[in-house]
C-alpha cells in the first residue's frame, strides 16, 4: 500500500501518493502500476531545459568553474566571484543553482 512504502521510506504518504499519480501507469482495469525506470524518464523529460546551459556552451567558463569546485570553493563562492572578477561579462554570470 501506499502507506506501507511511505513508512519503509520515512516519507509521508501524500508524497508517495503524488509521485506515483504523477509517474504512473494505468492498466485496462484501471489499476495503476509504477514503474521506476519509466517514471525516471518521465521526470527527466519534463524538466528538459529548452536551451543548453552556460556551462555548455563555454568550456572556458566550465574549465575555471570545475577548477574552483576542486578548490573546494562553493557554488554560492563561484558564482559571486564571477559576477565581481567579470561585471562587463554578463555570459559569465552564472547562477549558483546551474553551478
Amino acid at each position: 500500500s501506499i502507506r506501507a512504502i511511505a513508512a519503509a521510506l520515512g516519507r509521508p504518504a501524500s508524497t508517495i501518493s503524488r509521485e506515483v499519480t504523477r509517474n504512473g501507469t494505468v492498466d485496462e482495469r484501471g489499476r495503476r502500476h509504477y514503474r521506476p525506470w519509466a517514471a525516471q524518464t518521465r521526470a527527466e523529460a519534463r524538466t528538459a531545459r529548452p536551451k543548453p546551459s552556460k556551462l555548455d556552451l563555454n568550456p572556458v567558463l566550465r574549465a575555471r568553474v570545475q577548477d574552483l569546485l576542486q578548490e573546494r570553493w562553493s557554488p554560492e563562492q563561484i558564482s559571486r566571484r564571477l559576477k565581481r572578477d567579470f561585471p562587463d561579462r554578463p555570459e559569465w554570470h552564472v547562477a549558483h543553482e546551474t553551478i
